[in-house]
């Protein structure tokens, strides 16, 4: 089972998914410090909502031009 992670966003005013981004070539052990997931979730398997905190320093990561005023993004997980 191959474990894949986007960073995906929504339209604030629709709810529809706009764009995708993979971000498996981002160490796991950043990605847990940057979102700080419970003991529960040490794989980051569920969604987590990126804030400006976090989009600053995914921006060189990501190659996403994060726009926090029109889209939700969000860190995702799915099974490839």
């Amino acid at each position: 089972m191959k474990i894949q992670r986007l960073i995906s966003w929504y339209n604030k005013s629709t709810g529809e998914l706009e764009g995708e981004f993979n971000v498996d070539h981002i160490p796991l052990t950043y990605l847990r410090k940057l979102f700080n997931p419970p003991p529960k979730d040490p794989l980051l398997y569920h969604p987590y909502t990126i804030r400006h905190f976090q989009a600053k320093r995914l921006t060189g990561l990501a190659k996403v031009k994060f726009n926090l005023d029109q889209y939700d993004y969000e860190l995702e997980c799915f099974q490839a």
